[in-house]
């Protein structure tokens, strides 16, 4: 039996190595009054390493207002549960849209082999900036804030407040069921006894 074994294609940008920033954005006003903080993790590479670790005082915290930016402008007009749902998903699998706009803030181009084209480079873009390139960012959580918090968990302690007094109206409905088959028996059982006493008495009579 012979094997075929395939190994993946290497690109220019294996010879880097990644870098995972976690992103907090601020409290972002979403459809509904909601307020919502998000928490990313970007995954980038460092093309420039000059650039990216020894131009700019904190690198880390302009990459993350960078990628704040779009997030907020991506999900201002969302509701709360579209929001939430985004959690626990990598751009590019579900979020097709929002990795496409974050990939763009990257202001350099690749071709098909992975090979940065240095020619496409925009000064205002994140390699620009940082000598960085995103790769990758995933919705790690997405945490309701102020108001929105306190009314999303007074809506989730009335539903199970609600679930309850629907649940004990059942068990409570449940019991009249059973008590109310229980005295229908009970009567059968008396108008049976009566019955059986009748006929009895008819018999000896006879």
């Amino acid at each position: 039996v012979k094997y075929l074994i395939e190994t993946r294609r290497e690109t220019f940008t294996d010879s880097f190595f990644q870098f995972s920033h976690p992103v907090r954005t601020d409290a972002i006003e979403i459809r509904g009054n909601y307020q919502v903080v998000v928490t990313m993790l970007i995954t980038t590479l460092n093309l420039d390493p000059e650039r990216a670790e020894f131009l700019n005082k904190d690198p880390s915290i302009l990459l993350a207002a960078i990628v704040q930016s779009t997030i907020r402008s991506y999900i201002c007009d969302m509701e709360f549960n579209e929001v939430k749902k985004m959690a626990g998903t990598a751009t590019g699998e579900k979020n097709q849209e929002l990795w496409e706009a974050i990939k763009k803030l990257n202001g350099l181009e690749m071709d098909m082999d992975g090979k940065p084209l240095y020619e496409t480079e925009d000064p205002l873009g994140v390699f620009g900036k940082l000598g960085k390139y995103i790769v990758r960012g995933e919705i790690v959580q997405v945490d309701a804030v102020g108001e929105a918090a306190k009314a999303i968990e007074a809506e989730k302690i009335a539903d199970l407040k609600g679930n309850a007094e629907i649940k004990a109206a059942e068990k409570t409905g449940q019991a009249k069921i059973a008590a109310a088959t229980k005295d229908l028996e009970a009567l059968r059982i008396r108008q049976q006894a009566q019955a059986d006493f009748v006929d009895a008495g008819y018999r000896d009579w006879e």
